[in-house]
């Protein structure tokens, strides 16, 4: 079983810069699914129009766009699609006995889409912008988050990892570098597909953090009112 938030073996791989990557790159639309910089993302891969996608990626720059539909649930074949995406490289990929794909993306670098392509593909294609780490155009360190924020995100997060079916506790996060840790927890989170929306347009990493805390003790709240329901 894949686990987003325990695996390593990628995160510190950027196999290109931001000069580097293609501003035309296949998409990958998937609901309450979230990349984020830093975070791998195990994906398994049956329909075909994605396979295509896949093999045509491997035989390329490796690149995919994860991206949201706008709607949570959509059976359209092209369904509206959110306009800020995360590219990741392909980092590891299996073929199964079923004729799926095992793959691990690596989070790169966020995107905006700025146009969808025509191309003889059955996936689809977009012209994109990549964002720096703050989304205002200038470079940053985008790698710490104050001490006393932490504390309250692991102060909270002792709580709320209790809550949902995982081995994960508190301790395992607190040697993570700050930017790991908060993009880490808001792709595993089991938060609602805009929820995850959000935290992936927030302008830059101490905005995530707070809402990544602001949910975290929401959820705690909502918790606290359901247990308190049920003994009345």
């Amino acid at each position: 079983m894949f686990s987003p938030i325990l695996s390593e073996s990628a995160i510190n791989t950027r196999p290109m810069t931001k000069l580097q990557l293609p501003d035309q790159i296949p998409l990958f639309p998937l609901s309450g699914t979230l990349l984020l910089p830093g975070g791998n993302l195990p994906l398994h891969i049956f329909e075909q129009r994605y396979l295509d996608m896949i093999n045509d990626s491997l035989q390329q720059d490796r690149i995919i766009g994860m991206i949201q539909p706008r709607m949570r649930e959509s059976y359209m074949h092209e369904p509206p699609i959110c306009t800020t995406g995360c590219a990741g490289y392909i980092t590891h990929h299996d073929d199964t006995p079923d004729g799926c794909k095992q793959i691990t993306l690596s989070g790169l670098y966020r995107f905006n889409i700025v146009t969808e392509l025509d191309t003889d593909h059955l996936y689809r294609v977009a012209k994109v912008h990549y964002l720096t780490p703050d989304n205002t155009g200038k470079a940053s360190d985008n790698n710490a988050v104050g001490d006393d924020k932490i504390s309250r995100l692991m102060h909270s997060l002792s709580a709320y990892l209790p809550m949902l079916d995982t081995d994960i506790n508190a301790q395992q996060l607190q040697g993570n570098q700050s930017a790991k840790m908060v993009n880490k927890l808001a792709m595993y989170c089991p938060f609602s597909a805009m929820e995850k929306q959000a935290l992936l347009e927030a302008a830059n990493l101490d905005a995530r953090t707070d809402m990544l805390i602001d949910l975290i003790e929401r959820s705690l709240l909502e918790n606290w009112h359901s247990d308190e329901s049920l003994l009345n």
